[in-house]
């Protein structure tokens, strides 16, 4: 009888694994693992971010109409004078 032989070229399939592949999967899934936890890290971090950039932008937001409030009183005030000045 003679031995089965595959020829050249074609795909071969073995039921044996390697420990190299073991090691080599372990490996990803641990990598994986570190990964994902770093990603849920640096997601809590910029949600921070987020918040605190949001409560800057709020408190800038009533710092502007303090000032165009100030700006309008001041207009209101010049527009007084200007009135007085051109009334006989």
């Amino acid at each position: 009888m003679q031995p089965h032989t595959i020829p050249h070229g074609h795909w071969q399939l073995d039921k044996t694994v390697n420990m190299t592949h073991i090691i080599s999967t372990v490996t990803v899934i641990i990598s994986l693992f570190v990964w994902g936890g770093t990603i849920d890290k640096r997601i809590d971090q910029n949600s921070q971010n987020i918040q605190h950039i949001t409560e800057l932008i709020a408190l800038e937001k009533n710092r502007v109409n303090e000032i165009t409030e100030d700006i309008k009183n001041d207009i209101r005030s010049l527009n007084d004078k200007t009135d007085r000045l051109i009334r006989p």
